[in-house]
């Protein structure tokens, strides 16, 4: 069954340990976001490397980390398992890492972004989502440059098309806000590994083709 990698909460000291700000420390750029949030869109080069500070004192470091807003931390090697396993379908933008102690970490850690939503993967009457309607029309939204046509509860049940998530392993559905899945395989291959902090959620109900 596909699963949610979904950011975990319950360790403070280990969740979002980064906040992404300018060399200079101000705050980034609005285009900057927009950018970092659409999939298939690289980021302007003027806005590379991107700089990400520690925001609390005993901050860990992990090949997989992600933040509440969706976003996702990866080491080096967690990008190559990742490309091992579903190839072509992420970008890994580079990052220099800023610890509060003064160390600076570069060309070891990338953020991800998906180069593409799968369209068409689940069947909306047999989920538990729900459009959101504008005088009876199913409207997208746009919110933080990101297109959403869903609302999903937080532990979401779908009823997947195997035919278009075949052969994927590692993926984002399109208007399911900023959520990644996995499959069986790669679920078992990354808990295998031990470097990935995230809490797995299930969101099988069934296939259908």
């Amino acid at each position: 069954m596909p699963w949610i990698l979904h950011h975990d909460l319950k360790d403070f000291d280990s969740k979002t340990i980064w906040h992404d700000k300018e060399a200079d420390g101000s705050e980034p750029n609005d285009i900057m976001r927009t950018l970092m949030s659409l999939p298939g869109k690289w980021p302007d080069p003027k806005y590379l490397p991107l700089h990400l500070h520690e925001i609390h004192e005993n901050g860990k470091i992990y090949g997989f980390m992600q933040k509440s807003s969706g976003s996702t931390l990866v080491s080096s090697s967690f990008r190559d398992f990742i490309e091992e396993w579903d190839p072509g379908h992420s970008f890994y933008i580079p990052v220099i890492l800023y610890w509060r102690n003064g160390e600076v970490i570069k060309d070891q850690y990338f953020w991800h972004k998906f180069k593409d939503f799968i369209p068409d993967a689940f069947v909306m009457e047999d989920s538990d989502v729900k459009p959101i309607m504008r005088k009876g029309v199913i409207k997208p939204i746009m919110r933080k440059g990101v297109i959403r046509s869903y609302n999903i509860p937080r532990n979401p049940k779908l009823t997947w098309k195997s035919s278009s998530i075949a052969g994927r392993h590692f993926w984002a559905a399109e208007y399911l806000e900023e959520k990644t899945y996995v499959s069986d395989e790669f679920m078992d291959a990354i808990e295998a590994r031990g470097d990935a902090l995230f809490e797995k959620i299930q969101t099988f109900v069934k296939y259908i083709n």
